[in-house]
């Protein structure tokens, strides 16, 4: 073979090769990739994505990889994708009968949601894509406002409203979610249970046992371990001693006057405390200041009529000449 014929053929061959490149390099105008900019075209997503990844997925593996975590594109499609490249969002979307959709939200203070392609960064809802989160929350889900996912009080048998003993708590006096909830950041299913340093009992900071759904160290229980959340009770009219204890430092102990010659010399704590003490009053008077550290209002205010106690001496059946209490 002559050189002239060599060289001919490299020639020829030279120029397809650039004519090749030439073709690969310029976008078409029904292409899906943008091969000047190395990218989607613009506009691309939210819809155009969605369309061509219905249509046939495969296509997205060439570039994102075949298990779609990153490949030459390095972006992986569970970037925005959390529950995997066909899933808009992450497995346990949802839990019981609960939507758990707001809990992935405020694990990352709704950034993943409020995504240009998603719900918006404002969360103003997108075009084919998420819609405007106001449209179903008012208010739109927020760390700061527990009535977002919450009941006030809780009501139901399944988190995020589970009933335990908020109603009970709620109904007196200084009591919201504050004083037992004062983490904001609790939003990954778990119960965070943090007080407020007022209710503090003297014998320590309290603490709540998650697996035996109990309290102990707060002072309105004086500092004793409350019965279970979820199932237990406390009978005001004959349990006082579920709270109160004689002789502690505790702010419920019961020090005050002649309560240790009546309870512990005379023994009429086996009588009950309802011998002097009306349980009527109790709901009016007892835990009307437990939002201080007074805890409650006077004790006297609790006492029954008969015991006719002008506020430093009583009379009644048990003695009809006044003594005094002090």
């Amino acid at each position: 073979m002559s050189q002239i014929t060599i060289l001919s053929r490299s020639v020829l061959l030279i120029a397809f090769a650039l004519f090749l490149v030439s073709g690969c390099g310029t976008a078409n105008d029904q292409a899906t990739f943008d091969t000047d900019g190395e990218g989607h075209p613009a506009g691309w997503l939210p819809a155009g994505h969605m369309t061509a990844a219905r249509a046939d997925m495969n296509t997205c593996g060439s570039c994102h990889g075949a298990d779609f975590s990153g490949g030459i594109a390095r972006v992986s499609c569970s970037s925005c994708h959390m529950g995997g490249a066909s899933s808009v969002h992450p497995l346990d979307w949802q839990i019981s009968a609960n939507i758990n959709h707001r809990w992935t939200a405020f694990n990352s203070g709704t950034t993943s949601c409020a995504n240009a392609y998603c719900h918006g960064s404002d969360l103003a809802g997108v075009p084919e894509s998420g819609p405007a989160c106001d449209s179903c929350h008012t208010p739109v889900p927020s760390a700061e406002n527990c009535t977002t996912c919450h009941g006030f009080p809780p009501a139901g048998a399944f988190f995020p409203n589970t009933a335990g003993k908020h109603e009970k708590h709620t109904a007196l006096r200084g009591v919201d979610c504050s004083v037992c909830h004062i983490n904001k950041n609790h939003a990954d299913i778990n119960v965070d249970v943090n007080f407020l340093s007022l209710y503090s009992a003297k014998s320590g900071t309290p603490s709540n046992d998650a697996a035996g759904h109990t309290c102990s160290n707060v002072s309105c229980h004086g500092g004793q371990t409350t019965p279970s959340w979820l199932t237990g009770t406390i009978d005001v009219n004959t349990e006082c001693t579920l709270c109160h204890s004689y002789g502690t430092s505790e702010y419920n102990s019961y020090n005050s006057g002649k309560h240790d010659r009546h309870v512990n010399g005379l023994g009429i704590l086996s009588l009950a405390c309802t011998v002097c003490h009306d349980t009527g009053k109790v709901a009016v008077n007892h835990f009307k200041h437990l939002d201080t550290a007074l805890l409650e209002g006077p004790a006297s205010a609790t006492l029954n009529d008969s015991i006719n106690y002008n506020g430093t001496s009583c009379s009644n059946a048990c003695h009809t000449e006044s003594r005094s209490w002090k």
